[in-house]
């Protein structure tokens, strides 16, 4: 969708839809869920003169069996060197309907030419925190673009 200057990207999908999985003598239906998202992308480069894309998104998961969920998020990212596609991305979310720890998460990204790192976690993870039993939660995943 093209808004009044303002460039919508709208996406939605059902997920698991099909036969049951089945194992020696039980047979398992698996969970279908309906997702629909939104997101945008500003350039503050333009607006406040500072080198960062922004893209704030909004999605709604909504289990077929389960409790629906509204998850929020934002990446700002900037270019490493100009032209070169090398970007640093800084991200932040949440998830409603569980505990608010476990639903907020930041995460950092790197992307350098056809390689790409992220990390992300619970913000008291990082702090050394622990509050009833939390553990550090930290997630890597790496890309390579061939």
């Amino acid at each position: 969708l093209m808004g009044e200057g303002l460039p919508l990207r709208l996406g939605g999908c059902i997920q698991n839809v099909g036969f049951n999985t089945s194992y020696t003598n039980y047979e398992d239906g698996l969970p279908v869920t309906a997702r629909l998202g939104v997101a945008t992308k500003l350039n503050l480069l333009k607006t406040l003169e500072i080198n960062f894309d922004v893209i704030p998104t909004a999605e709604v998961v909504w289990p077929i069996d389960g409790q629906m969920q509204i998850c929020v998020g934002c990446e700002a990212s900037t270019e490493l060197r100009k032209y070169s596609g090398d970007r640093m991305m800084f991200r932040a979310g949440y998830k409603t309907g569980r505990d608010i720890m476990d639903c907020m998460t930041v995460g950092i990204g790197f992307r350098l030419a056809n390689f790409q790192i992220d990390a992300s976690g619970v913000p008291v993870g990082f702090a050394g925190l622990n509050f009833g039993g939390l553990e550090s939660n930290l997630m890597l995943s790496f890309a390579l673009r061939f």
